[in-house]
């Protein structure tokens, strides 16, 4: 059960309290603002709240009973020591700590509030990260890591979505929420960790070792697992679990060894990072980072290739072997040159240079390597002994390893162009070329899964201008772009064809009419009004079967507004079946589907709405037909004319209301609305619901889908398969308006396919980048529930899970209503069509959902799934292009 958090406002020190993050068993995390600030940034506020000795009485964090006050008293000193250390280590690498609040009876760390881009996000956007990358990023965190492990701190906490870009541009480990001892500097901290893929076996089991920097080594090695291979690596616990049970270590390491195939330094070092046994393990991220060094020699007839992003390097003979090569030479030229000299001499100080060949230059006027090498053995040889020992080892020289370095760096990693271009011009660097190479194939796939997702002919030809035009031979989707082209152009000519038989057979049906009223019209003397009766009486019964004893005046007026409207007249009466012919065709369909735009148009240009001014139902008829009677009759009393102006003034008005409210293509389609960031498209205005899923299962013929996962009530494992679960019967109460729940990917597209054909228009799922651009990013608010997520409702229920300070009455999912955009963020994740990776496994759901707790929120609100998971939690809302 949530324990009682500090309202919003609460002032803590200078800050103020926004919103609860999250709480767990050691403690609460809060957004707040620093007022000590004129323009009040967010920082981020840890509340020591451990809930095995602790309460909350007002705001006051006091034992919970009296018997532990002195171990609360302990655990208070302890963490407000860890504290302090964490605010000596002011290296990049961590966040930084603000400050030390000790309040309420406990003690608070405030740390910046971290914007910024995590390392999951980059890598979901960017595509896995290359083995250069990560060397530069594990350099970076280096500083930071290291000291923490100095000052006897263990972070306990590293995952890919707590290492972060910071909008400042450092890279740093965030959320030093659970600082732990390392083994020998202080007792361990009364709470359980948080078990994750990436904690380390030490904190599951005292068996697997101390605790120490080794177990941040093994959460870095578990992150870059997952952000090099794509897949979450298999939690230590699990791994702990099946060798005790005497199984193969289930974490698949031939997966890592193929994504660092052209690095096996690399590879070596991660391998070593993830070991179950602390021994084996590098014990600092330096070593980590030593350990990871290119130390293999280069393939006989290849240079030296760039160790991804590192500049370390082999030392070449002359580097290794110089300094006594030098010293030998020195004492060789002291005994054959300078002595014979003095003596020839006899030590006068008018004696020649003995070197001033040395001063000897090559052709391009710069000292000789074997020249410079004398000069300096000279001036070791003449140095005091003490002072050669104690000069600074010389830097390395800088030669064409860091260049390469530098070019590769200043390559626009987000243009196809660019990269290909670099890669054509490294060529004796096997592993530079081969992160080169994985580059651009990254960025071929991702733009392979976006064009696959918007399935449009502009798509397809975009990528091909992109990626297909000179293809190197390592494209991979070149074959798969004009495939899609192919079905795309023959399902168009398709149409095409389909359409020409059905004008073929409208016309086919339609010439024997012209045939028979053509000599009629040929033969015909002009026109007199009993012709033109007989021709308007044919016309009426045709579409109203109707005829009354006015009908020769109506046929006047009729000719007479054709007239005044350049409507083709009684001269081009050989014509007239042929138009007739398909309106009435085109008057059937727009009734079968309910349309009423011809009814519209002639009230705008007949000021009159069908039937005003008295109009019977032949006139009535006669109007659907495109005649025009009704407003004759309007126009023969002025005040009716007044009246229908005024009425009709109303109803546009109405309409243009509606119109705002309501933007539907067919009446199983769901409202669609625009949304701030996507101009050019529609979405729905809410998830799908129940009745909309239901329509179209009713339309296809189609049963249910069942099997689902629903949530469990006062058990630990919250999560549970249920055989008959539904759409309509998600394991809670759901209305007709309720989101539709329980539906997996394929079965969402196919609703889309549906809908598509149904309406006419092009509909499908949006994309992760769309579906942002749509909600917008996650606010503060959310945590005091601004949106359906984890809250006490839910509490109250009985689900175990950890939730919200906040109560929004709705513990499941909430029925959509109104015609505006809503529930973008909670009530249910949404199914986008983005892959998880290139083979499409795992699929994308944003925005959270109502079991969505405060750790969730730190990420990005973003779930995965496999395609055919169904989840009482996860839906999904649709795009009109």
């Amino acid at each position: 059960m949530a324990r009682k958090t500090l309202s919003p406002g609460t002032r803590v020190g200078r800050y103020v309290i926004q919103a609860e993050q999250y709480q767990d068993d050691s403690g609460v995390t809060y957004v707040g603002e620093d007022h000590g600030i004129s323009h009040k940034p967010l920082v981020y506020i840890r509340e020591f709240f451990p809930a095995t000795l602790s309460r909350r009485r007002r705001n006051e964090v006091t034992p919970s009973r009296r018997a532990l006050k002195v171990e609360f008293a302990r655990a208070l000193s302890h963490q407000a020591d860890r504290i302090n250390r964490y605010l000596d280590v002011r290296k990049k690498g961590i966040v930084k700590g603000f400050e030390k609040v000790e309040e309420n009876g406990t003690v608070y760390l405030v740390t910046p509030w971290p914007s910024g881009d995590t390392l999951q996000t980059m890598q979901e956007r960017d595509g896995k990260l290359s083995p250069g990358f990560v060397r530069s990023l594990l350099d970076e965190l280096e500083p930071g890591l290291q000291k923490l492990g100095e000052m006897g701190l263990v972070h306990g906490q590293i995952a890919p979505d707590m290492i972060r870009r910071l909008d400042n541009g450092e890279l740093a480990v965030t959320h030093p929420d659970r600082l732990e001892y390392c083994s020998g500097e202080g007792p361990a901290t009364l709470a359980d960790p948080i078990n994750t893929p990436y904690l380390a076996p030490e904190f599951i089991s005292p068996e697997a070792g101390r605790i120490g920097p080794w177990c941040d080594v093994y959460s870095l090695s578990a992150s870059f697992y997952q952000l090099i291979t794509g897949v979450v690596p298999v939690s230590a616990q699990e791994r702990l679990e099946a060798v005790a049970e005497g199984r193969d270590d289930p974490l698949d390491m031939l997966m890592l060894d193929t994504f660092l195939d052209d690095d096996a330094a690399l590879f070596k070092a991660l391998e070593q990072g993830l070991s179950l046994s602390a021994d084996a393990r590098p014990d600092s991220i330096w070593s980590l980072i030593k350990a990871a060094e290119f130390s293999a020699l280069p393939a006989k007839g290849e240079g030296t290739g760039a160790t991804g992003l590192s500049t370390s390097y082999p030392r070449e003979f002359w580097e290794t072997n110089g300094r006594l090569i030098a010293a030998l030479a020195a004492i060789f030229l002291i005994v054959a040159v300078a002595i014979p000299v003095f003596l020839l001499n006899d030590g006068g100080s008018d004696a020649p240079p003995v070197l001033a060949q040395n001063e000897v230059t090559d052709e391009a006027g710069e000292p000789a390597d074997e020249q410079v090498a004398l000069a300096d053995a000279e001036n070791e040889a003449t140095a005091p002994l003490e002072e050669v020992r104690s000069e600074p080892e010389r830097a390395e020289p800088e030669d064409e390893l860091p260049e390469i370095v530098s070019a590769w760096l200043a390559v626009d990693q987000q243009d196809p162009d660019a990269v290909l271009a670099f890669y054509q011009t490294v060529e004796n660097n096997p592993v530079l070329r081969a992160q080169v190479r994985a580059r651009w194939i990254t960025l071929e796939s991702e733009a392979w899964v976006t064009a696959r997702a918007r399935n449009t002919e502009v798509a397809y030809l975009a990528m091909q201008d992109m990626y297909g035009e000179t293809p190197p031979t390592f494209a991979r989707h070149v074959e798969d772009v004009v495939d899609a082209l192919a079905r795309i152009q023959a399902d168009a000519e398709e149409d095409t064809s389909g359409a020409e038989t059905v004008l073929a057979e409208a016309d086919a049906e339609a010439l024997p009419e012209e045939d028979t009223s053509s000599p009629e019209a040929t033969e015909a003397p002009p026109a007199t009004d009993a012709t033109e009766e007989e021709e308007a009486d044919s016309e009426v019964d045709t579409e109203a079967d109707a005829s009354t004893p006015s009908e020769g005046e109506e046929v006047a007026d009729v000719n007479a507004d054709a007239e005044a409207e350049t409507v083709p007249d009684a001269a081009d009466e050989a014509d007239a079946p042929d138009a007739d012919t398909e309106t009435d065709t085109v008057v059937e369909a727009d009734e079968a589907a309910g349309s009423e735009e011809d009814t519209s148009s002639e009230a705008e240009s007949d000021t009159a709405p069908e039937g005003e001014a008295g109009a019977s139902s032949d006139e009535t008829a006669s109007e659907t037909e495109g005649d025009v009677d009704v407003t004759d009759e309007a126009d023969a009393t002025t005040p009716e004319e007044d009246t229908s102006e005024a009425d009709e003034t109303e109803l546009a008005e109405a309409d243009v209301e509606a119109t705002d409210e309501v933007d539907t293509d067919c009446e199983t389609c769901p409202v669609m609305v625009s949304a701030p960031g996507l101009a050019e498209v529609s979405v729905s205005a809410h998830e799908i619901s129940v009745a909309e899923f239901r329509r179209y299962l009713t339309a296809t013929n189609r049963s249910a889908p069942t099997g689902c996962f629903t949530h469990r009530l006062e058990s630990e494992s919250i999560w549970g398969y249920t055989s008959g679960a539904s759409y309509a019967d998600p394991g809670y109460p759901v209305t007709d308006a309720s989101p539709a729940s329980c539906i997996s990917y394929d079965e969402a597209v196919q609703y889309t396919e549906w809908l598509s054909a149904e309406s006419g228009e092009t509909y499908r799922l949006l994309t992760a980048e769309e579906w942002t651009a749509m909600a917008g990013p996650p606010a503060p608010g959310l945590m005091a529930c601004s949106a359906n997520m984890a809250d006490q409702s839910l509490g109250a229920e009985g689900l175990q899970t950890p939730l919200l300070n906040c109560d929004d009455g709705e513990p499941y999912t909430s029925p959509a209503s109104g015609n505006t955009l809503s529930s973008t963020y909670g009530n249910i994740a949404e199914w986008v069509s983005d892959c998880r990776d290139d083979e499409c496994s795992r699929r994308v759901a944003m925005g959270g959902s109502w079991v969505t707790g405060p750790v969730q929120l730190r990420g990005n609100v973003e779930d995965i799934f496999s395609p055919n998971s169904r989840s009482n939690s996860l839906g999904f809302r649709v795009l009109r292009e």
